[in-house]
């Protein structure tokens, strides 16, 4: 599968688009935070990015995981990740690449 690098995002990407009045063409200029805090299934997580500083970053691409997927760990991770800022700062750290990925950077097929 490959992408088209003139769609702001990949495939599937429109079942995060839950709260949001635009179509995903039209918020490819929307910062990041307003997208994503407008987003039921993403809002938690990258509010909590946002509280240890990394939800604000510069042209860095999210790979934000969905409440679902955090809600999944062990509870004890959870509560890790939201009681000690450092690591939350370091789980969430995995989830984002300095630098703006066009969704062609993320095909593995070439």
């Amino acid at each position: 599968m490959s992408f088209a690098d003139d769609k702001p995002f990949g495939p599937g990407c429109d079942r995060y688009s839950d709260a949001v009045d635009l179509p995903l063409r039209d918020v490819k200029t929307m910062p990041t935070w307003l997208f994503v805090g407008s987003s039921a299934s993403l809002r938690d997580s990258f509010g909590t990015m946002e509280q240890v500083g990394l939800g604000k970053e510069k042209d860095v691409t999210f790979f934000i995981p969905t409440n679902k997927a955090v809600n999944a760990l062990p509870l004890d991770t959870r509560g890790d990740i939201v009681l000690d800022e450092a690591v939350a700062r370091r789980f969430f750290g995995h989830h984002m690449v300095r630098g703006r990925l066009r969704p062609s950077d993320l095909d593995r097929t070439r």
